[in-house]
C-alpha cells in the first residue's frame, strides 16, 4: 500500500506549489527545486535503504532458524 501511496503523495504536493506560491506561501516541497537533483537521489535513496533494511532483517530471521 504504501508503495502506490508515496508517489500519489509527491504528486499531490507538486500541485500545491503553483497554487500556493501564488498566494505568497513557501512549502519545503517547492524548495527542494532549489538543488533538485540532489533530492531526487535522496528520495529513491531513502525507500531503497529502507527495503534493504526490511531484507536484510528478513534474512536474519530465516538464518537463525
Amino acid at each position: 500500500m504504501r508503495g502506490v501511496a508515496w508517489p500519489l503523495l509527491y504528486l499531490v504536493l507538486d500541485s500545491y506549489v503553483g497554487e500556493m506560491a501564488s498566494l505568497g506561501l513557501m512549502l519545503v516541497f517547492g524548495v527542494t527545486r532549489i538543488d533538485a537533483e540532489f533530492v531526487f537521489a535522496l528520495q529513491v535513496l531513502k525507500p531503497l535503504v529502507l527495503w534493504c533494511g526490511g531484507l536484510w532483517l528478513l534474512w536474519a530471521v530465516i538464518d537463525r532458524r
